[in-house]
């Protein structure tokens, strides 16, 4: 099964971490979730909890984790928002998704996908409730 994982997920999976029920997966993420990776983890920002996770590594895998994020793996696929755009104004027409659920349901929907996340938003959940998108909450 394909599925569309967040920053948490993507950095568990990029430090060779995955949880267990991504195995065998096609794992895509979005845009937004991959700059927010990318931000979070810069040396010299404040801790929050993705900074801390990678903080814990060895220093060899920290390292892998910022070699990733400067060249995110191929088999990590995105989606262009030119591609998701067009499919977000069917999706959301009264425009109430934020960006990160927006873009997560419509690469999920144009994927056939599921989407997998380590904590709940209450706007992702029922978005991808209402459009049939399998959605599951993954310990790291």
């Amino acid at each position: 099964m394909t599925v569309v994982i967040d920053d948490a997920l993507l950095l568990a999976v990029l430090s060779g971490s995955p949880p267990p029920e991504l195995e065998g997966e096609t794992l895509y993420t979005t845009g937004a979730w991959y700059f927010r990776l990318g931000r979070v983890v810069q040396p010299g920002r404040a801790a929050g909890a993705l900074s801390g996770r990678l903080a814990q590594l060895p220093l060899g895998r920290q390292r892998q984790v910022h070699a990733f994020l400067d060249a995110l793996p191929l088999w990590i696929g995105v989606l262009s928002l030119r591609r998701l755009v067009p499919v977000v104004r069917i999706l959301d027409p009264q425009g109430r998704l934020n960006l990160l659920a927006a873009e997560a349901v419509a690469a999920a929907s144009v994927l056939d996908a599921g989407i997998a996340v380590v904590v709940e938003g209450p706007l992702l959940r029922a978005a991808s409730d209402a459009l049939g998108i399998p959605f599951r909450i993954l310990d790291v």
